[in-house]
């Protein structure tokens, strides 16, 4: 067993990458050569820091925030989800679904028989009880994922909450995570997200998140890029280390937060995200995530001749500034070939200008 205490999942995106490309063994799974650790522990004190904006990386924030609030809604389908991940219909087996969807598991398990909300049985179990230790959600399902050839197994799949000294505390079983793909692209933040809801329903504070991953591993073709990213780390401040901060979840109701997402959904579907709509929300996070997919989608749209029309400074002029949604939107845009452009229009803090000189000097390197 491999173990490693963090303090939030960038640290245990850099834990894991060093453990598995020094420890593990090379294995061969499915005509894919990896690296592989058996039982790899990480322990995260402060989940909720949960973007991960680190030279190399190039994680796309945008996709992240898109895939959990899919989840959250309980959905499945390709349609919605390969806006922001363009590859999702790589992984599904009939192109329409993702058969083994998060998201459907966790809000409408075992449907049509059953059709169970596993969040609102784990919020309502840990209201009742704040000493219950029966705060279960499972994800895999024997009478549908013992398939032979399916694209889609499930990898996350056992979900556990306990609340002790008024905090949160979860644990992720999960059987197989590639830690560029998986773990650091959505599983960490899709997990502190069902957390912080967990925590606001039950009037507690977020505790810490132990994640297992049984085989923790990456592909060859990740090779390279891991050791780029572990080597940057080692002279880079993180966002977190320099003052900026996650947005929380604060509505305390589960039916009130579900309709504020319901409605989100319905805004981003019918492309209705405007001011105006945005405003009508009333979390924080779901404001910044609304925020954060209409600069999506006015990235999408912008070419550089455009720039000064687009919307993104006003997008990112209505965020929270300070919050790690609007420094992970700076560092992807900071990629853009455009961005000199869009730097003469937005005004950015000193400790934003600081965070992103520091991708500079690495591409200098």
């Amino acid at each position: 067993m491999y173990t490693a205490h963090v303090s939030n999942a960038q640290e245990g995106m850099i834990e894991a990458l060093k453990q598995v490309m020094e420890s593990g063994k090379t294995i061969t799974v499915r005509d894919q050569e990896t690296k592989e650790l058996q039982t790899f522990v990480l322990k995260i004190y402060h989940p909720d820091q949960r973007v991960i904006c680190t030279p190399h990386r190039n994680n796309n924030i945008f996709a992240a925030i898109a895939e959990t609030l899919w989840v959250l809604s309980g959905r499945n389908d390709i349609e919605f989800l390969s806006k922001y991940l363009p590859r999702a219909a790589d992984f599904s087996d009939d192109g329409l679904t993702w058969r083994a969807g998060y998201g459907a598991r966790l809000r409408r398990f075992a449907e049509p028989v059953h059709n169970i909300d596993q969040i609102r049985e784990n919020v309502d179990l840990l209201i009742e009880d704040n000493t219950t230790r029966r705060a279960v959600m499972s994800i895999f399902d024997p009478v549908e994922d013992f398939v032979r050839g399916s694209k889609d197994i499930p990898c996350n799949n056992w979900i556990h909450s306990m609340i002790r000294d008024e905090k949160l505390h979860t644990t992720v079983a999960v059987r197989s995570n590639d830690v560029i793909w998986g773990m650091s692209g959505i599983n960490l933040f899709e997990w502190s997200v069902i957390m912080g809801l967990f925590a606001a329903c039950t009037d507690t504070k977020i505790g810490e998140l132990c994640y297992l991953a049984d085989s923790c591993h990456i592909y060859d073709r990740h090779y390279d890029r891991a050791k780029k990213i572990v080597d940057s780390f080692n002279t880079f401040i993180s966002m977190y280390d320099m003052g900026f901060s996650s947005i929380p979840i604060v509505v305390k109701d589960l039916d009130d937060w579900y309709e504020q997402l319901s409605y989100l959904m319905v805004l981003i579907e019918n492309n209705e995200l405007r001011e105006y709509t945005i405003e009508q929300l009333e979390d924080p996070f779901l404001i910044e995530c609304g925020w954060m997919l209409l600069l999506h989608k006015h990235i999408v749209n912008t070419s550089d001749a455009d720039i000064a029309d687009s919307g993104i400074d006003d997008d990112l002029a209505h965020m929270t500034h300070g919050g790690d949604f609007r420094v992970a939107a700076l560092e992807y845009l900071h990629r853009k070939p455009y961005w000199d452009k869009i730097a003469e229009i937005i005004e950015l803090s000193y400790d934003e200008k600081q965070f992103l000189a520091q991708f500079d000097t690495v591409r200098l390197c």
